[in-house]
Parts: C-alpha cells; structure tokens; sequence
C-alpha cells in the first residue's frame, strides 16, 4: 500500500515539476534581463520593462524560447525516463515496430482529429468562452490560422516527444504502479488535459490522451504515442478536415462523418493491435531459436 502510495505522488511530480519550471525559468529570464539592462546597459526600469513586454509579445521569440525550454526537457526528462523504465522501453525505434501498425497509427491521427472535431464543436456551443480564451493562447504562441516553420517545428515535432516522455513515459509508469491499468490510462488522460490549463484545450486533449496512453501501454513503448501525436498535430495544424466544417449544416452529413471518424478509429485500433501482437510473436520466436543456438540445441 506504501508503495503504490508513493508511486501515485511520483506520477504527478512530472507533470507538476514541467510547469513550476516552465514558469521558474521565464521569471528568471525577466528578473536577469532587467538587471542586465538596468546595471550593465543603464538602461531605466521602465525601458527595461517595455522591451521585456515587446519580447513576450512577440510570436516568434515566443515560440523559440518554448523551443529552448522544450529541447532541455527532452534531455532531463529523456534521462529520467532512462532511468526508471525497462530495457525495451529505452528502444528509440521499437522492436515490435512493423508495416501494419504504423499505417494503423497513421490512419489512427486521422479518425481521431475527425472525433476531436465534433468535440471541441460541442465545446464551442456549450460555452464559447472556453474556445476564445484557446484561441487567444494560440495567437501569442504564433500557431493561429499561418502558423511559422518554428511553430510547426515545435507543434508538430518538439512538443509531441515532450509530452510523451512526461505522460506516457513517467505518469503512466507510476500510475500503473499505483492503479490498475485501466484507471491508470484514465489517470494520465485528465493529468494530460489538465497539463494544457485551459478547459476548451483540457477537454479534448483527455480524449486524446486515451488514445496516445493505449498505443502507448499496448506498443510497449512511447515511441508508438510519439508517432501518433506528431501525426495527429500535424494533421490539426494544416487545414486537411475543413470538409467538416459543413458537417453541422445536414444532419446526414454530421451522422455519416461522425460515425466514420468513430468507426475509423475502431478498426485503426483492431490493426494496429493485431500487428503489435503478430510482431511481438515473431519475436518471441526469433529470441527463443537465437537461445537455443546459444545452448547448442541443435
């Protein structure tokens, strides 16, 4: 009981110590600045203050310095996640990694942005504050309507392995340890939504986090949710499903579109399931004849 005690707080420290960090580092960034400008430039507190805000303001120094924060992360937390997981987890391309399940995972992204779609519609007509305060975040963060080759390089590619080592890396390693499995993929779901500290971004980023904590738990590996997330990021960051902008005019239209994203995702899961478990079996064959002529079985 002590133990799964304890893992349970080890599950919310990742979470927890990104953003008491990320929040660390830009107040001592700003406290540095002014007293590099005001001791060393002569420059007076409020210039000095005014060029902070100019700074922070700007999209693109923005987004480099969560590019910056985002690059250490991968490295601490890459380390931590060394650290503490198996063998087979520290594979950066996994063993079981075949044809089928990474077209399943590719077409996994797809009927997953459709699903997050009529999420975050219902979202927006429940209450449309949510959505604006999202939409205000993403503007200052430059990944609103033309997004920059920084923003995409950190939409797309950074942020996905960041918050993979972090959810489906750490959290769920000590939640499963402190939960069953199933609560446990629940469990790194709301941390994940919770993570995004927003409702309208928090809602459908738990949704989201079921899916990536599943091929994440099934694959064996993070780097199958790495793929998933990048994919699916990517696949929102380009204007790819903007046929279901029409969806909410024909009922029709809205059942059919809905009912295919969600049928999607139900036979990407079966395939990419089915091609983990043929991969892994292959394997375990391939071990078991690799040990035997080791033992001189003939």
């Amino acid at each position: 009981m002590k133990r799964k005690l304890l893992n349970f707080f080890l599950s919310i420290i990742p979470a927890a110590a990104f953003l008491i960090m990320e929040y660390a580092v830009t107040i001592i960034a700003i406290i540095a600045y002014l007293i590099f400008s005001m001791s060393l430039k002569g420059v007076g507190i409020d210039a000095a203050i005014d060029k902070i805000t100019e700074i922070l303001n700007d999209t693109d120094a923005s987004t480099g310095i969560m590019i910056i924060y985002e690059l250490f992360i991968l490295v601490a937390y890459g380390y931590w996640h060394y650290k503490v997981t198996d063998r087979y987890e520290h594979r950066a391309v996994a063993r079981n990694i075949n044809w089928l399940s990474l077209v399943s995972v590719l077409f996994l992204s797809v009927g997953m942005s459709i699903v997050m779609d009529y999420i975050t519609t219902i979202e927006d007509m429940i209450n449309p504050v949510w959505y604006e305060v999202f939409e205000d975040m993403m503007e200052s963060a430059g990944m609103a309507n033309d997004m920059t080759l920084m923003a995409l390089l950190y939409a797309c590619i950074i942020a996905p392995v960041a918050e993979e080592l972090i959810f489906r890396g750490l959290v769920l390693h000590y939640a499963k340890k402190a939960f069953p499995l199933w609560i446990a993929v629940i469990y790194q779901a709301v941390l994940f939504g919770a993570f995004h500290m927003n409702m309208f971004q928090g809602i459908y980023a738990f949704f989201a986090g079921l899916f990536l904590g599943f091929v994440a738990y099934y694959g064996g590996n993070i780097m199958w949710s790495v793929i998933l997330h990048m994919l699916y990021n990517t696949v929102q960051s380009f204007p790819v499903l903007g046929f279901l902008d029409h969806s909410w005019d024909n009922i029709f239209y809205f059942m059919v579109t809905l009912a295919g994203g969600v049928l999607l995702c139900i036979v990407t899961i079966y395939w990419y399931v089915k091609g983990i478990d043929l991969k892994n079996t292959e394997n375990k064959l391939f071990d078991e004849i690799m040990a035997g002529n080791n033992t001189g079985i003939a």
